[in-house]
């Protein structure tokens, strides 16, 4: 485990209010990776449907990265990582949403993962490890 978050709604700073109305959400387009989980294994559509939110349009990406670079072109709405969106994020801001306000939502853990086949000798192993842990402090920094 490298480190805990959590999500929240994002937008292009600067892009109409900090808030999002109902009215609002039905013509927005969400951008987001549905099969995200959290700690407890609830994916990100379920968290969205069981906020009764339904989007003008849905985009389903892979990337963090990829949804905060359309993000900061005023494609849509994301839900990004809170500790991603804060190292990634400048010129993004965090939107309320009704119900749920500015507060983050899906607790869940990154890892470092490799591929198990990839015989990998200890020392090289210890070494991955010892860099991520030095690269998430300095990233919480």
């Amino acid at each position: 485990e490298l480190y805990q978050d959590s999500y929240g709604f994002y937008a292009k700073e600067g892009a109409g209010p900090s808030g999002l109305s109902l009215d609002d959400i039905r013509s927005q387009t969400l951008l987001y990776i549905p099969d995200a989980e959290d700690d407890e294994g609830k994916t990100l559509r379920a968290q969205v449907q069981q906020m009764g939110f339904v989007f003008g349009d849905e985009y389903e990406l892979d990337s963090f990265d990829v949804i905060t670079a359309f993000l900061k072109k005023g494609y849509g709405v994301g839900i990004l990582p809170v500790k991603v969106a804060q190292n990634l994020g400048k010129g993004l801001r965090r939107m309320s949403v009704p119900g749920l306000g500015r507060r983050a939502f899906g607790n869940h853990c990154f890892y470092l993962s490799y591929r198990k086949d990839l015989d990998l000798l200890q020392s090289d192993l210890d070494a991955m490890k010892e860099a991520a842990a030095l690269a998430v402090q300095k990233l919480q920094k």
